[in-house]
């Protein structure tokens, strides 16, 4: 049986100053073989201390890794100084 592909967080969590600005966040995708087409990821807010639109913005809200890309990508966050 083949492996299908996964996709995962560089980092578990991270904590950056109010004063950071943009962060970059890294996804890489395991298996990547696995699959023949592009997989796009949908990156969902949520499950932690910050609130988006009052903690942190998103700027980059969907990654693509197609055949070819490199295994990690990077979602661009916006950190809001309130």
């Amino acid at each position: 049986s083949i492996t299908p592909p996964s996709v995962a967080f560089l980092a578990a969590g991270a904590s950056h100053d109010e004063a950071a600005d943009t962060v970059r966040v890294g996804v890489r995708i395991q298996n990547r073989n696995a699959a023949t087409t592009s997989l796009r990821v949908q990156l969902v807010p949520g499950y932690g201390t910050a609130t988006a639109g009052t903690d942190f913005q998103l700027l980059t809200d969907t990654l693509t890794f197609s055949p070819g890309s490199p295994d990690t990508l990077f979602a661009r966050v916006r950190i809001l100084n309130d």
